[in-house]
């Protein structure tokens, strides 16, 4: 009987632990550059600020921020509410330490560099400047 439950053991131990790594492998593979576009389309459309802002690096918050609290709306970065622009996905360009993610938006072709912050993509507003600064 001690065979039994050593064994039995042993193998939901590692029927746990292959578990806990598939998970872990299906989060990975839903982090995608290409999953920020529909995240990002909805936190426009949303009309507030705070779901925006939680989507961009760190380094451009306060930029945006800022932007935002300017009284001239030709400054202001991102058009939010339900004017905001659909967001078509065309591809991702991988970088050294971001990635370009090319959409449509606007009507526009865009190219938006996207840095992996905190477990998420976010879009990295001097890092898509330094491509070209027409494309926000």
């Amino acid at each position: 009987m001690a065979w039994f439950h050593r064994h039995t053991a042993l193998d939901t131990s590692l029927a746990l632990r292959v578990s806990v790594a598939a998970a872990l492998l299906m989060v990975a593979c839903s982090d995608r550059p290409e999953d920020f576009a529909p995240r990002f389309e909805r936190a426009l459309r949303s009309g507030q600020h705070g779901p925006v802002i939680a989507l961009l690096s760190r380094a451009s918050r306060p930029l945006v921020q800022a932007m935002w609290a300017s009284q001239s709306p030709a400054s202001r970065p991102f058009e939010l509410g339900h004017d905001a622009q659909p967001i078509e996905v065309l591809g991702v360009q991988p970088g050294e330490a971001s990635v370009v993610l090319l959409v449509k938006a606007g009507g526009k072709p865009r190219q938006w560099a996207l840095v992996h912050e905190d477990g998420a993509w976010r879009l990295d507003l001097m890092g898509t400047w330094a491509h070209r600064p027409d494309i926000l």
